[in-house]
């Protein structure tokens, strides 16, 4: 009976309307400053401090609406004011109104909200694909038709083949086997495939390998209509598969009007078993390089292809990438020794056929590791100029511009790479990570959603950090308390303790992180993670005491060392400006000490 006696007192007090036209107000406050925050681009704190205003404010209302009767012109307590069913019946209407006025406009704010979304979402999808090219093609994976089904490894070589040599064009949009191959043995037709790909003509095959012949079937297709606008089957001996692909290059540049900047290589010639020794060690990297029997077997490969026939410029160059994996992930040769094969082999590449894009490209990436930022920036160059619209060198270009602090470039390359393999997650973490740093975290959030697989090992961790910085604390302690990976989480459980003001628990993580060895397996260094930590904080003496110890860390890392937002707080040291001019001698290269 008495809580039967309490509703009633509530409602004749008008508490509980008042209530609920306190929480849809609040909301339209909040829904306003949102579009406010967003147009005068104002930081995450005034809606936090709203946020917390508003929710403090809540039980307070409620109090006063009991206490108090909000008569209309005066203020008195209720206890003293005698029952009116009149001036009651008016109180009602009045907070029907406002109840009703709010949530109608909450339904005009939530469309409002959501097509401005949709739009952000466009106009991020669009800046990407406003590249101008004369057309458009991608090449789906040739089909094997050998009884065994074993031959793959010849017919992906083929297709790649192909694209490598159609990537040296000025004015066409390519898009990368690592995307296009996606819908192998997927009940898709033609126009669905080129309408999620954003280009007009397919071009695909069959290959069939037996001893030292191929038979290949290939079609250019224009997904427009379905039409197929050149065909041909190729019967030819190994020793021409070089010019096969050469053929099929020079027949879709006549068809679609575009323009190859390198020279024919139908003069070239190639070992047959060196050339499927080469196929086969491409595709064991592919497919097995991350782990260390797939990447020594790979390596194997590729040598004695070179032994048959070292003359094949190619061949270096996967000589090339097989050292990296050797070397410096699985540390089968000392550092300076890897960087000197993986150099040697690189720079043979070039030398054997000056054209070889992908040897400059790898010629860069080794002049980086030996210190050569000169070297490696001008090889890099050679590469973009051969190949002007690969994905994977502009890939590289970011990787390579986010370790000299060069964020905005890192971000140009990245959405290039994009637009020319929108289903590889790779380019759209280059995309997350420079805007940590560059601010622009719908953008970040945009790329995150493209950029991991829900059971990659760095999803939860980053998907926190991304929320942290975003100040959205609940999903970013949801998200990172759920992470593998120890280091993620302790650092973000203490950034998002400090940002919330609670200090206990903060310092509680911190000490965890503190304890925690580094996790050389994920390249994960526990002074690092501390530098960020205080110097988030401001604590500036604590930043830099952790940065000495983690520079060894650094100098391997430096495209993740200049992402993190929180050292801003130490460009006004002048300890940073000795930080950066100590990487820079290093280095012999001149780091800018902001992100540029």
């Amino acid at each position: 009976m008495k809580f039967k006696h309490y509703w009633r007192e509530l409602q004749r007090r008008h508490v509980v309307k008042a209530g609920l036209a306190y929480l849809v107000v609040a909301w339209l406050v909040l829904q306003v400053l949102d579009l406010l925050l967003d147009a005068f681009e104002l930081g995450s704190g005034w809606m936090q401090t709203a946020i917390i205003t508003l929710s403090v404010g809540f039980p307070i209302w409620l109090i006063l609406a009991w206490v108090y009767d909000f008569s209309w012109g005066s203020i008195q307590k209720t206890e003293d004011v005698p029952f009116d069913a009149e001036v009651s019946r008016k109180k009602n209407v009045g907070l029907n109104r406002v109840i009703i006025g709010g949530l109608s406009i909450a339904v005009i704010l939530l469309v409002v909200n959501t097509l401005r979304l949709s739009n952000k979402v466009d106009d991020i999808e669009g800046q990407f694909l406003a590249m101008n090219f004369t057309n458009s093609l991608a090449i789906l994976p040739f089909e094997d038709l050998s009884p065994k089904q074993d031959q793959r490894y010849f017919s992906d070589g083929l297709a790649r083949s192909i694209y490598e040599r159609l990537a040296q064009s000025k004015d066409l949009k390519l898009i990368s086997p690592t995307s296009s191959f996606l819908y192998r043995d997927k009940d898709v037709s033609i126009e669905v495939i080129a309408e999620e790909l954003g280009v007009r003509y397919i071009l695909e095959g069959s290959v069939q390998l037996f001893d030292d012949r191929f038979r290949a079937s290939i079609n250019l297709v224009d997904s427009q209509d379905g039409s197929t606008i050149w065909s041909k089957t190729f019967d030819d001996t190994l020793d021409n598969v070089l010019s096969t692909y050469d053929e099929v290059s020079k027949n879709v540049e006549g068809y679609l009007n575009i323009t190859l900047i390198s020279k024919d290589v139908q003069l070239r010639k190639v070992d047959p078993e060196a050339y499927l020794l080469y196929l086969r060690a491409n595709d064991t990297i592919r497919s097995e390089g991350y782990n260390k029997a797939g990447a020594l077997n790979a390596d194997s490969l590729i040598r004695e292809s070179i032994r048959i026939d070292p003359t094949y410029s190619l061949s270096h160059t996967t000589l090339s990438m097989t050292t990296l994996h050797k070397g410096l992930y699985y540390l089968e040769y000392e550092f300076d020794e890897a960087v000197n094969i993986g150099l040697r082999a690189a720079r043979k590449a070039v030398e054997l056929d000056p054209e070889n894009y992908y040897g400059y490209n790898w010629v860069s990436n080794w002049q980086w590791h030996a210190k050569d930022v000169k070297g490696s920036t001008e090889a890099l160059k050679k590469a973009l100029e051969l190949s002007p619209h690969n994905a994977d060198v502009h890939y590289y270009a970011a990787h390579n511009a986010a370790r000299q602090n060069r964020m905005q470039d890192c971000l140009e390359y990245s959405e290039r790479s994009v637009s020319l393999d929108p289903k590889n997650n790779e380019p759209y973490q280059w995309i997350l990570f420079s805007n940590f740093i560059l601010g622009d975290l719908d953008r970040a959030e945009w790329a995150f959603n493209k950029a991991y697989e829900t059971d990659d090992v760095y999803f939860l961790g980053d998907a926190g950090y991304l929320y942290y910085l975003r100040g959205e604390f609940t999903k970013a302690l949801e998200y990172s308390a759920k992470t593998p990976i120890d280091h993620s989480r302790l650092l973000n459980q203490t950034l998002i303790y400090n940002s919330l003001g609670d200090f206990v628990k903060s310092d509680s993580t911190l000490g965890l992180l503190k304890a925690l060895p580094d996790n050389e397996s994920l390249n994960l260094n526990t002074a690092f993670y501390l530098a960020v930590v205080h110097a988030q904080r401001r604590e500036n003496n604590l930043a830099f005491e952790y940065l000495k110890p983690a520079e060894d860390y650094v100098k391997i890392s430096l495209e993740y060392f200049f992402t993190f937002p929180e050292f801003k707080n130490l460009y006004d040291d002048p300890r940073w400006d000795a930080y950066i001019d100590r990487l820079s001698e290093e280095f012999n290269y001149e780091f800018p000490h902001r992100p540029e």
